[in-house]
């Protein structure tokens, strides 16, 4: 857990240069213009950004945070994180917690998911069986949650109990399906990415679809082809004409 430290008097000038009332965020009061501030992305979301690296002892790299410094965040907030893509795959989950937090990573960016159900439409209601599999071993049933955590050798997973660990290698799911990178801890599919071509610098373009280097790719906007008429369109035309 992080100690109960304070915004510094250097980083509370940085908040409170060219605005006529000083930020009591020192109190814990964050008015409501600070609020609506930081959402926008103003200067005080940059200066808190810094004391949040600061309190937790992440060091602010040039290529932006990993996995490793997601997990180092949850140990000191006593919080889980889950990380998402433009395709609303889960990238990063971490141990569970009450306290959730739902981001979302498009290249080396982040940004907080507010409705993490209408990002995934993930409907409980209307996906029953989806909702009844065990997430960790895709059986259609959920399996018996243990203390202990069984990991994987092979697809470096981590699974509930002996049986929840011995259904992938039954249905050849194991590394056939998914597997984690021990290194950046990514989740992948194996028919999106063998584990072989993995490369930790690499995340998959949400608009080309192409696995490419998270700093350097230059990406553009696909042209669509355009769908042919159906006949039920031209009658209509014809009948307008």
């Amino acid at each position: 857990m992080i100690s109960l430290e304070v915004v510094t008097e250097d980083e509370l000038k940085q908040i409170n240069k060219t605005r006529q009332s000083k930020s009591r965020i020192n109190e814990g009061i964050i008015s409501d213009n600070e609020t609506d501030y930081i959402k926008k992305g103003r200067g005080i979301q940059t200066v808190l950004a810094n004391t949040l690296h600061r309190l937790c002892k992440v060091p602010i790299k040039e290529t932006g945070s990993n996995f490793e410094d997601a997990k180092h965040f949850e140990e000191q907030l006593n919080t889980q994180i889950q990380i998402y893509d433009l395709e609303s795959r889960q990238l990063y989950k971490g141990e569970e917690n009450q306290i959730k937090i739902y981001i979302l990573m498009s290249e080396a960016h982040y940004d907080v998911i507010s409705n993490i159900a209408g990002f995934t439409r993930a409907n409980e209601d209307h996906n029953k069986a989806a909702y009844k599999k065990c997430k960790a071993c895709k059986s259609k049933t959920k399996c018996e949650i243990t203390q202990t955590k069984i990991s994987c050798i092979k697809c470096h997973r981590q699974f509930n109990s002996k049986t929840c660990f011995d259904n992938p290698i039954t249905n050849k799911k194991c590394t056939e399906y998914s597997y984690m990178c021990i290194h950046c801890h990514r989740f992948y599919k194996t028919r999106d990415l063998k584990p072989d071509e993995h490369r930790c610098e690499e995340v998959k373009c949400g608009n080309c679809t192409q696995f490419v280097p998270i700093k350097d790719h230059q990406c553009y906007m696909l042209k669509k082809d355009i769908k042919p008429h159906s006949e039920n369109t031209c009658s209509m035309t014809s009948k307008l004409n």
